[in-house]
């Protein structure tokens, strides 16, 4: 009986260490960027400062991976009813005027803000821009500095294994 109760002590303690493990803290700003994570599901890299963007989160560029994860979705903050609530759009991304990138989206209830999945070869060009134009299929355009990007993913990278 002693060792049936041990064993249960054990494997409740294990759980508990495990759940623990898992929840992560990181906080890094660079270049602009604001690369953090305060749970346990994944990492945000954000092109503004955590005060800044609290006070308006329009006009902002965020990637997300989740921990354990090698995809990273990018999502554009645009203004308020810039983007329909319901239904689908395109992300149109254009990065040092070479050919466009169109990714479809699914709307998720917000007017303001557009996410969609980056395959490799997106990441790779988005890397290595200076200059990003973006915009719904339908709607206002707003430009970002990528100049320091590619470490800002290296460090999403870090954070999300």
């Amino acid at each position: 009986m002693r060792v049936l109760i041990f064993l249960i002590f054990l494997s409740s303690s294990a759980t508990a260490t495990s759940a623990q493990e898992t929840k992560r803290n990181f906080f890094v700003q660079a270049n602009g960027w604001t690369i953090y994570t305060t749970g346990t599901a994944a990492c945000y890299a954000f092109n503004r400062d955590p005060v800044e963007f609290d006070a308006s989160p329009y006009n902002a560029l965020q990637f997300r991976q989740a921990f354990g994860s090698k995809g990273i979705q990018i999502r554009v903050m645009l203004w308020p009813g810039a983007v329909a609530k319901k239904g689908s759009d395109t992300l149109v991304l254009q990065v040092d005027k070479q050919p466009e990138i169109y990714l479809p989206v699914e709307l998720n209830g917000d007017e303001f803000s557009l996410e969609a999945s980056l395959g490799e070869s997106h990441l790779e060009t988005l890397k290595f821009g200076q200059g990003l134009d973006a915009r719904s299929g339908s709607s206002v355009q707003v430009l970002f500095n990528l100049a320091a990007l590619k470490k800002t993913l290296s460090y999403l990278e870090w954070c999300s294994k």
